[in-house]
């Protein structure tokens, strides 16, 4: 999610919050599907925070490391299996795990510190932390969330000969982007700024978009994908929804907000600046 000088509101706030959500959901999905714990966005750092689930992640995804030797080996990771929400040990279980990330090459832009996680005071980087550490256990063959499949079908498209994609695969993928398109098409489109002062887009196909003007100095390449009901989008290196980076560059967007905000929501900013 890129940061931006567009004036903050509650209700961008929201749409900030609701990207990360999407991040959520669907870590949540995948730690249900390769940990066998039902674990769901409301629950996430209850079940997260003594440390035990993230230890035990480290363990799989180091033991697919050392069959694949796609990635160095590392140190056995050590955990206390009994530690209670709050304690001692579950902060050194926060530790190791935090220790283990490190030296596994997690990026260190979204690594937490123990205290965030056992203290729930920094979801967002707990989030983000997971999506990386997804990332590398797709590289060793575990089956990874949503997102980072969809980043890998984004990184094979790119560098892809159209040749290699059979008849009926490439119709079937037509279809998909080009609804994919009409939908992301619908919403960039939506702009009502005065000529020469709105977002200028172009389609590339595959889920492709340019986008100019606005708030953006240069132009951004967007790729975009369904997530469940949401439309993600991938900008540099992360994820955010389409409906938040619209808020954050599109100026007419901007302002409709702006104008339309009745009084600070505090509930709201609080929620929000936990987060940051």
């Amino acid at each position: 999610m890129d940061e931006c000088d567009a004036p903050t509101s509650p209700e961008i706030a929201l749409k900030e919050m609701e990207a990360l959500e999407a991040i959520k959901e669907d870590i949540c999905q995948w730690l249900t599907r390769i940990m066998h714990i039902a674990i769901t966005p409301s629950s996430f750092m209850d079940h997260l925070d003594n440390g035990v689930v993230l230890c035990q992640l480290a363990r799989l995804t180091q033991e697919a490391a050392n069959k694949s030797q796609e990635l160095p080996a590392s140190v056995p990771i050590k955990c206390n299996d009994k530690a209670v929400s709050g304690s001692f040990q579950a902060r050194d279980n926060a530790s190791n795990f935090i220790s283990w990330c490190r030296d596994f090459g997690v990026e260190e832009a979204v690594v937490f510190e123990s205290n965030g996680l056992v203290d729930h005071s920094d979801e967002k980087r707990v989030v983000l932390c997971l999506l990386d550490v997804a990332r590398f256990a797709d590289r060793v063959g575990i089956s990874p969330p949503e997102l980072v499949r969809m980043e890998r079908e984004i990184e094979e498209l790119d560098s892809a000969s159209p040749l290699l994609t059979s008849n009926g695969d490439q119709r079937q993928g037509h279809l998909k982007q080009s609804q994919l398109s009409r939908k992301v098409l619908a919403m960039l489109s939506d702009c009502k700024c005065p000529p020469l002062q709105g977002m200028v887009v172009r389609d590339c196909g595959s889920g492709k978009f340019i986008v100019s003007g606005g708030r953006i100095r240069a132009h951004k390449t967007l790729y975009a994908r369904l997530l469940s009901d949401r439309i993600m989008v991938r900008v540099g290196g992360g994820w955010d929804t389409l409906d938040h980076f619209l808020l954050v560059h599109d100026p007419c967007r901007i302002k409709q907000f702006i104008l339309l905000k009745k009084g600070p929501n505090d509930e709201l900013v609080k929620a929000h600046m936990k987060m940051q």
